[in-house]
């Protein structure tokens, strides 16, 4: 079972499976905006899902602390533009 773990301090959430990073999601905050700056899940992983549930997180965070989202990565933008989270 995938956990997400929020690592703040290093402005990352990481995606655990079996106490293994398998994936994680960058942000940088710039003023009252949150960037997801890169996603990455390792190739063994990828066609699960997992990403989004990282993509996921990031937008839950950003809710929670009344933040706009933007984002620099491709993947996270495609998801947040389709969806109109996406802050201009």
């Amino acid at each position: 079972m995938a956990q997400i773990q929020h690592q703040p301090d290093a402005q990352r959430f990481v995606l655990l499976s079996d106490d293994e990073i398998v994936g994680e999601l960058d942000y940088r905050t710039l003023g009252n905006t949150l960037d997801i700056t890169h996603t990455r899940i390792d190739p063994q992983h990828r066609g699960k899902g997992l990403a989004r549930l990282l993509v996921d997180a990031a937008i839950q965070e950003a809710g929670k602390n009344g933040l706009a989202l933007t984002a620099s990565c491709d993947y996270a933008e495609q998801i947040l533009a389709r969806e109109g989270r996406l802050s201009q």
